[in-house]
């Protein structure tokens, strides 16, 4: 019922024979924690029967995840196509990858099929981007960007943190890899930093050989505080989905709102897609904008009562964070507001309290300002 914690970090060889095939792989005896663990081991198949791929591997965080994947992507190619709408240190990350790497990168907007089509080429070898954009939840139309990158041969790269498998499933959409911030959620309470990867299992065995190599292994404890909580994923984003649903319909009226972000509202740009790709309610991610820039959110941070200003998202209790100060301050200005990030925007991630209490804290904050 519950994997026992493999609290090791290197496990004993019987005989000086078998190191060749065990370092090898031929023969797959655990050796070291940082080439594999049994419980970090098991997170990552679970996290693969989740998304429906043949394998997975478990990192230390979401960028761990994401920095083994993108190496094993860009070893063969010379072009990367990206969404220009990523966690800000995302966007740092493949900046700084591209130029050591002898990668040329290509930004273009997440959500902008023609834009996909006109930038991805024979030459590109992986496509990157998110299901659903942080912070401002748009939807790319999955099936069309991969069957873009089908036929340039290149491989198709997801981060499906915000929308987990509960919402989207992007390998039946044709995604090849699909990362995962675990710290978000998949774990869902707050008390773990992890990552992981899925897909097949051969671009998984060569994730797992740069995890080894960079160091970025996820531990056994962590790995089983994550197991533990991505058991009750469906539960939990079924309530904070249901919650989110309302919360975005209050926002959408209030009168100090300037605007409501939220693939499940009528009036959100990729309303339509999102009907087509997500499943079970449209998420539990919320962001919304209000006049008044940095000093009004302020106020409204210091008013709230239950809600909590903190720089993540995916707990059962719902936070709330200024993504201007907090997941795009890496990037500039200038690139924030090509992207929509104004000072005054604010996301919401909404949790599985009582949803008539967080409208209610939510109110009275607005009150404030």
């Amino acid at each position: 019922m519950v994997p026992p914690i493999y609290q090791s970090s290197v496990f004993p060889i019987d005989t000086l024979e078998e190191t060749d095939d065990i370092f090898e792989g031929i023969k797959g005896d655990y050796f070291y924690s940082r080439d594999g663990n049994p419980t970090s081991d098991v997170f990552g198949e679970s996290v693969a029967s989740l998304e429906g791929a043949e394998a997975g591997a478990a990192s230390s965080s979401g960028m761990g995840a994401t920095l083994a994947t993108l190496l094993v992507a860009m070893e063969s190619g010379t072009h990367l196509v990206a969404a220009r709408n990523l966690y800000g240190k995302a966007t740092v990350l493949l900046k700084s990858l591209a130029p050591v790497l002898g990668n040329n990168i290509e930004f273009v907007e997440a959500t902008d099929t023609k834009a996909w089509e006109k930038a991805i080429s024979k030459s590109t070898s992986a496509i990157f981007l998110e299901t659903e954009t942080n912070p401002l939840l748009r939807i790319p139309d999955l099936p069309k960007i991969a069957d873009l990158a089908k036929q340039s041969a290149s491989t198709f790269i997801v981060d499906n943190t915000f929308a987990s498998p509960f919402h989207i499933s992007p390998l039946n959409f044709g995604a090849d890899m699909v990362i995962h911030s675990a710290t978000k959620f998949l774990s869902g309470h707050g008390d773990v930093t992890a990552g992981v990867v899925v897909g097949s299992r051969d671009w998984i065995s060569r994730v797992k050989s740069k995890i080894s190599l960079v160091g970025v292994n996820l531990a056994p404890f962590e790995a089983w505080l994550a197991l533990r909580g991505s058991k009750t994923l469906a539960v939990r984003l079924a309530k904070s989905s249901a919650n989110a649903m309302k919360i975005a319909q209050y926002l959408n009226t209030h009168p100090k709102v300037t605007e409501a972000y939220y693939p499940g509202l009528d009036s959100h740009p990729d309303h339509e897609t999102a009907l087509k790709i997500m499943q079970n309610g449209f998420g539990s991610m919320i962001s919304f904008e209000i006049d008044g820039g940095i000093e009004k959110v302020g106020v409204l941070f210091k008013e709230l009562q239950q809600i909590r200003y903190a720089p993540s998202l995916g707990d059962v209790n719902t936070t709330i964070t200024h993504p201007a100060k907090t997941s795009h301050r890496g990037i500039s200005q200038s690139e924030r507001t090509l992207q929509g990030i104004q000072d005054g925007l604010i996301r919401l991630s909404v949790g599985i309290e009582n949803v008539s209490d967080i409208i209610t804290d939510i109110e009275c904050a607005l009150r404030k300002i």
